[in-house]
């Protein structure tokens, strides 16, 4: 939005570089201590928040608030690799045998999740049924990252694992699509259950149509293409390229990414990528998603303020 000078950009990459340390170091640290890495992430950012807002100089210094989380930066830069990079893995095989409690899960689930926690929302903090729901569908999807964190730790059952997460791939395009709805009713003051209906299943079928498409067309031209590199860009185009597009096209961009990972996973990377190039691409993404969830997780921490919390 704006030019940075050299300044800003000088503090900008010590405020990164500081960041890189402190997930290699709670990385390194966690190891021995019986504590899942992003619940230990997440209490790292609210100490040395905590600290550079209090009493140490050396970490008030440290320019951390030059990068911030903002939904800009989630929704359009961190969210569809995560996504994609979910996605990578997931047999649709396996999927398939988990697909109705997955089903019931990610979209009626939350649903009622958001339901339950609106009514909470009404009747304890007094707020009106369309903001209080609104307030519902923004948190009813969960994030599973801890959890199947947890589950690692303790050699969980694949079978549990794969519907976790891919209950959780789902529930985003629910929750997002619903708090869209609910965001044109607290705008509007007036709701049409067909219309709303109808937007659902245009928005959630969108977003499939999309990411059917661009997933099979990439996955036939990295099936011509012998080139690890190059075959990464494109899965790189793929992920941000399908997002935009959905999102353009007022259609659900999560579930567009997703559908476009599945069909790459499965078939562009299974088909037509050579062992050597499956593995650079697993090994790109795996690193991408371990860095942005770091960062999320740190960033969370560090822009809590306890006091004000409290």
């Amino acid at each position: 939005a704006k030019e940075l000078t050299s300044m800003e950009l000088e503090t900008l990459e010590i405020a990164v570089v500081t960041l890189l340390l402190i997930i290699s170091a709670v990385g390194v640290v966690v190891r021995y201590l019986r504590l899942p890495y992003p619940i230990a992430l997440v209490l790292t950012g609210l100490a040395v928040g905590t600290l550079s807002r209090g009493a140490l100089p050396v970490l008030r210094d440290l320019p951390l608030e030059e990068v911030r989380l903002t939904p800009e930066v989630i929704l359009l830069l961190l969210l569809p690799a995560l996504l994609f990079e979910a996605t990578l893995h997931i047999e649709v095989v396996a999927l398939r045998r988990t697909l109705l409690p997955v089903t019931l899960l990610a979209v009626p689930g939350v649903l009622v999740n958001a339901m339950i926690v609106g009514a909470l929302i009404h009747w304890g903090v007094g707020l009106t049924w369309p903001v209080a729901l609104l307030f519902g569908a923004v948190v009813a999807a969960t994030d599973p990252i801890a959890v199947l964190a947890i589950f690692k730790k303790l050699h969980a059952p694949r079978g549990l694992e794969l519907l976790v997460e891919g209950e959780s791939l789902f529930n985003d395009g629910t929750g997002v699509v619903l708090a869209r709805i609910l965001q044109g009713v607290v705008l509007a003051g007036s709701f049409s259950f067909v219309a709303g209906t109808l937007n659902f299943f245009l928005v959630v079928g969108g977003g499939l149509a999309i990411g059917a498409i661009t997933g099979l067309l990439t996955s036939r031209i990295t099936a011509r293409i012998d080139d690890h590199l190059i075959e990464i860009t494109l899965t790189t185009i793929l992920t941000y390229g399908t997002f935009l597009l959905a999102e353009a096209l007022h259609v659900s961009g999560v579930i567009a990414v997703v559908t476009a990972g599945l069909f790459l996973g499965n078939i562009g990377a299974t088909q037509g990528m050579s062992p050597t190039t499956r593995l650079a691409l697993l090994t790109f993404w795996e690193y991408v998603a371990f860095l942005i969830n770091s960062l999320i997780f740190l960033l969370i921490g560090l822009q809590v303020d306890l006091a004000r919390l409290a």
